[in-house]
């Protein structure tokens, strides 16, 4: 959205609940609808699901408009535990904030904001963000500025959490300020962002963007004028022969920092081919979407995000335990205020989004994602 453009309905809305927030207690009902797991790789709409528990370090939030991630379908069909909520993206209103939320946070009651839950949470069956109320941590909301509506605000929590990890904590580029503003790329020192027209990839451009640096992204041709609105300098197909030669070639072969926002096994060394050749002058850094062992090159060093770790409890996936990181909460939700002030300066604008409504559109939705059907925008359910 742009400065000539209405501000959208919703904000009457947050007017009124401000309003009522004072002069009289929300109504919340015993229960609500949710999108639960019901068994191996099945999931559906469940309509009288028990209200979330209120744990003191977190917000109640009515859900507005939710959006989908592939972990979402993933967890569906390859974890299935019987019982829990699906989703992670998701935009509200504040209805109730627990007993021990820091006012350092700067939230209230009827604030609109954004966030990601854990969805499909084994270790707490309520987590999860397709639902039509839902209680989660304070510290990783974003507050909504005016002009943004629920349904943009819905695309943010889970790609900003992956920018703050994988950029900011991984690979440890200089964080931008509400200040910060776009220079000149020519003697900028290069990053490869894979995969730009991901949710992910175009907040990493223009993040990347507002820390200094000249951003060389790939994506598929028809998405080129999208990354390009987002900053990038240099646009590449992703299936090009010649890809790693072509980025070499723009990075001067001095590329030494990569975030792969696809991290597959053909992505992965598409990244290390296209990465400087070693010396002892250059540290050489990728930094995948999860976990990836060994990479081609042995000297290019490997990080990974994981977003669940920034809720600050330990978690299991398959055989992998993740304890609670106070570190990871801490950095994600000091980096979430920062969202928050770029969005109000209009720095950073959110991935496209395509509108849908209820959960019953979101279950078409995850069938979209499954057959490969998404590119270019992220699927967003107003609720």
């Amino acid at each position: 959205m742009y400065k000539d453009q209405p501000v959208p309905p919703s904000n009457f809305l947050r007017i009124i609940v401000s309003f009522f927030s004072i002069s009289i207690p929300f109504y919340i009902p015993p229960d609500m609808k949710a999108i639960k797991i019901v068994g191996s790789r099945r999931a559906k709409v469940m309509a009288r699901v028990p209200m979330p528990e209120l744990a003191g370090d977190c917000v109640l939030i009515k859900t507005m408009a939710v959006a989908l991630n592939p972990t979402d379908w993933k967890h569906i069909d390859f974890i299935s535990t019987k019982g829990a909520t699906a989703g992670c993206d998701y935009s509200g209103i504040i209805e109730e904030i627990g007993s021990d939320v820091d006012p350092a946070h700067g939230l209230q009651v009827g604030d609109r904001v954004a966030g990601f839950n854990h969805g499909c949470n084994g270790e707490n069956l309520s987590d999860g963000s397709f639902a039509e109320y839902i209680a989660v941590k304070a510290h990783i909301n974003i507050k909504l500025p005016d002009w943004m509506s629920f349904e943009d605000g819905a695309t943010l929590a889970v790609g900003i959490t992956t920018v703050a990890q994988g950029m900011y904590q991984q690979l440890r580029l200089s964080l931008p300020s509400p200040t910060s503003s776009i220079t000149a790329a020519d003697d900028a020192q290069p990053i490869l962002i894979y995969g730009g027209s991901t949710a992910t990839g175009t907040l990493a451009i223009q993040f990347a963007k507002l820390s200094g640096f000249k951003v060389i992204t790939t994506c598929s041709p028809h998405n080129f004028s999208l990354v390009q609105e987002r900053g990038a300098d240099h646009i590449l197909d992703h299936n090009s022969p010649t890809l790693a030669k072509d980025i070499r070639d723009l990075a001067g072969n001095e590329l030494c920092i990569v975030l792969d926002c696809i991290t597959t096994g053909e992505s992965i060394i598409k990244c290390c081919d296209a990465l400087a050749p070693s010396s002892p002058s250059r540290k050489l850094q990728y930094c995948g979407l999860f976990t990836v062992g060994a990479l081609p090159r042995s000297d290019v060093e490997a990080g990974f995000t994981m977003s669940y770790t920034a809720l600050g409890e330990s978690f299991q996936k398959w055989d992998n335990y993740y304890p609670g990181s106070c570190e990871d909460a801490r950095f994600v939700g000091d980096f979430m205020k920062l969202t928050s002030k770029l969005l109000e300066e209009r720095k950073i604008q959110n991935h496209p989004a395509e509108v849908g409504s209820g959960l019953e559109g979101v279950m078409k939705g995850l069938d979209r994602l499954r057959k490969g059907d998404v590119s270019g925008v992220k699927l967003v359910y107003s609720l």
